[in-house]
């Protein structure tokens, strides 16, 4: 007649049987080939950051979270920094829900693993988990050194470690509570000069700023970006002097792949302020902040300098060209030559865009005579030709073209040809007293 069993545990194991049961020296005895036992499942609970840091959410029972996780990638609820250690409690269940003690104390010790799935449809990476779990006691184990590498939502499947439970195949237990957010660890922030050659920005001008967002071991996490919803507005800041940013934040929009590109401009709350280097910080709404580059030739820094453009007065025959000195200046106790400043372009003034009037306007013609060159640069203007004495006033503001960071210290130059009325130079003047 057939017998049925339930046996509650797991392992590779014999049935013995005799009869009559109770005697000495049965009748009938026998054993059973070896078979296997597998677990029905496994569960996983005590899902929380190993740190237990105040405001971090957790997928547990026992203590209750303050903070749920959450399914969202909008929601606010965090979990972990990507790469950040971790806990996760497995247990062996039986097909009753019961744990089964003999898992993991096998011959050569039966493990479990945990299989990561993405929870944001628009996550594109889904790294494995990094971490293994202690000795099995009682049917359970805990790992407080799990991590993952990426941002985002991401469910845990618990299976048998090795995929084959004592030959007897796979066994794969109850898909977690979802784990997240993810966030960056830290972002990266690379400064580039306005000005690449003279390592300097004027205040107001826009510089160049790359961040990339990182996980605990320094590698991108490409999973923020703003087509998965997982990254979010960087707010600029500095410490150094006073001033602002404009704009003051990176939205999470320009965020693809982990990397976002933005032109932000310093400005001095004053404009008469000394050379000052910031370092460009801040963090994103989640409160992760903006860090040097591991890598050293790229920098955090940028190099301030308060402003302006320059125009100085000419005089000449008009038969001849005349040069009307340009400079671009900084403040330093007073203005100063910018020597540095290789890299300022300047606008041409003509009659036509209103940057030459007054009554030679179009008698002459002006080109760049010499670019900006260590804070130099002039126009020449040709010679207006016999019988056409008079004056032609530049104005700054064209000539300035596009550098609005930099104020004129005149509304314009005046160049004069020939006699212009009692301003004009003079080789020699007496009066009498």
């Amino acid at each position: 007649m057939p017998f049925v069993f339930n046996y509650t545990d797991v392992g590779r194991i014999r049935l013995w049987a005799r009869y009559p049961a109770a005697s000495a020296s049965p009748n009938v005895a026998g054993s059973s080939a070896l078979f296997v036992v597998k677990p029905a499942g496994f569960v996983l609970t005590e899902i929380k950051p190993t740190s237990n840091q105040s405001g971090r959410c957790a997928v547990a029972t026992t203590p209750a979270p303050a903070i749920t996780c959450s399914s969202l990638a909008a929601d606010a609820a965090l979990f972990a920094k990507a790469g950040e250690a971790f806990s996760v409690t497995a247990t062996a269940i039986n097909s009753s829900g019961n744990p089964t003690p003999n898992y993991g104390r096998e011959t050569t010790a039966e493990t479990v693993k945990l299989t990561p799935t993405k929870v944001v449809a628009a996550m594109t990476n889904v790294p494995a988990v990094v971490g293994s779990f202690g000795s099995f006691s009682s049917g359970s184990t805990t790992g407080t050194a799990f991590s993952w590498a990426d941002v985002g939502i991401i469910t845990l499947t618990p299976s048998v470690g090795d995929a084959d439970y004592l030959g007897a195949g796979e066994v794969t237990g109850t898909v977690s509570g979802n784990i997240g957010r993810f966030v960056p660890d830290h972002i990266d922030a690379v400064v580039t000069d306005a000005c690449v050659t003279g390592a300097f920005t004027y205040s107001g001008q826009p510089m160049g700023l790359a961040l990339t967002a990182r996980n605990l071991a320094g590698v991108v996490t490409t999973n923020y970006n703003t087509t998965a919803g997982l990254s979010r507005a960087v707010t600029l800041a500095q410490s150094q002097t006073t001033g602002s940013f404009t704009p003051a934040t990176v939205t999470a929009a320009e965020f693809a792949a982990g990397l976002a590109s933005a032109t932000p401009a310093f400005a001095f709350a004053t404009l008469k302020t000394a050379p000052t280097t910031i370092t460009v910080g801040g963090q994103d709404a989640d409160g992760v902040a903006l860090t040097a580059a591991a890598d050293i030739t790229q920098k955090q820094t940028a190099a301030i300098r308060a402003g302006r453009l320059y125009l100085a007065n000419a005089y000449g025959s008009e038969l001849l060209p005349l040069m009307v000195p340009v400079q671009t200046q900084y403040w330093d106790s007073g203005w100063k030559q910018n020597r540095l400043d290789s890299c300022t372009s300047l606008t041409v003034p003509t009659s036509g865009n209103s940057g030459l009037t007054n009554t030679l306007a179009t008698k002459t013609t002006a080109t760049l005579a010499a670019p900006v060159l260590s804070g130099d640069a002039g126009f020449r203007l040709s010679a207006p030709g016999a019988g056409n004495a008079g004056l032609v006033d530049i104005i700054g503001s064209v000539v300035r073209g596009s550098n609005s960071w930099l104020p004129l210290s005149t509304p314009f130059a005046r160049a004069c040809f020939g006699a212009c009325g009692p301003r004009s130079p003079v080789i020699y003047f007496r009066e009498r007293f």
